[in-house]
């Protein structure tokens, strides 16, 4: 089952960050709490709703790492 997960994001660009420092440093000023499911990675504004959201998945389905948590471990990325 896919869980939620408190991120935060640039109101101006609309990057989604980990830390709420790195999302305050992005675009400066102002940044808003999101909700990210851990399986698709839909981002919603609403808590309740992406508790909805999450229930959709199946519960054997696994979380997938985002390409940040990737390269957080070690994964580089390859130039295209």
């Amino acid at each position: 089952m896919a869980t939620m997960h408190t991120k935060y994001r640039c109101d101006t660009c609309g990057r989604v960050f980990e830390d709420d420092d790195n999302a305050r440093e992005c675009c400066q000023p102002r940044i808003s709490e999101v909700y990210q499911c851990s399986v698709c990675h839909a981002v919603f504004e609403d808590e309740g709703v992406a508790d909805e959201h999450c229930w959709t998945h199946d519960e054997d389905e696994p979380d997938v790492p985002t390409p940040a948590e990737l390269e957080a471990h070690g994964q580089q990325r390859l130039p295209i």
